[in-house]
């Protein structure tokens, strides 16, 4: 059976131009430097807490 011309399919057909590449490609070098920076912020965040922590059992011990 052949679909008539106005039906709705699954199938989709898009022309990828320079301009929606550039899109894309900006979009990906944006995420992985946001990516970087949000890693580090984590790794950084994590970091302080465990000195905190290690703090905290060094000042437990002293008082025990």
């Amino acid at each position: 059976m052949v679909p008539a011309a106005n039906e709705v399919t699954g199938e989709v057909d898009v022309a990828n131009t320079e301009h929606h590449k550039q899109i894309v490609k900006a979009r990906n070098e944006y995420y992985t430097g946001y990516r970087a920076r949000f890693e580090d912020s984590v790794k950084a965040i994590v970091a302080r807490f465990d000195d905190l922590r290690k703090e905290e059992l060094r000042f437990n011990n002293y008082w025990a």
